[in-house]
């Protein structure tokens, strides 16, 4: 190999083969190491990202477990309106008995108070 094509390095002098190779070899070396750390940390951030999600999912479900299903909700609603339904009939049957007995009442003698 003549001298004008022969590598030189930053200053001008001539720098062997090997000694580019080596260069290049321990720049490649450093650069996977730097792309090596970057991978665990990306794989960390995704870890926990996943992590976080699965939390939350974790809630959704508690929450959900938590919850009324709208059949129960329904069956709940429809029982309950039907003792609202018979609380009224049977308070409005004690004042109609009430209203009928107070003179049945007087007639007897018996009064509802304190004298």
């Amino acid at each position: 190999m003549d001298s004008m094509h022969q590598p030189r390095d930053g200053n001008g002098q001539f720098v062997s083969l090997k000694t580019l190779l080596d260069e290049r070899d321990e720049a490649h070396r450093r650069l996977h190491a730097v792309e090596k750390e970057q991978l665990i940390d990306a794989r960390n951030v995704v870890n926990n990202r996943l992590n976080q999600m699965n939390e939350f999912r974790g809630a959704l479900e508690d929450q959900a477990n938590k919850m009324v299903s709208r059949e129960l909700f329904d069956t709940l609603v429809e029982k309950v309106s039907d003792l609202q339904r018979k609380q009224a009939m049977w308070a409005g049957g004690a004042a109609v008995g009430g209203f009928a007995l107070a003179p049945l009442l007087r007639l007897l003698g018996v009064t509802a108070g304190p004298s």
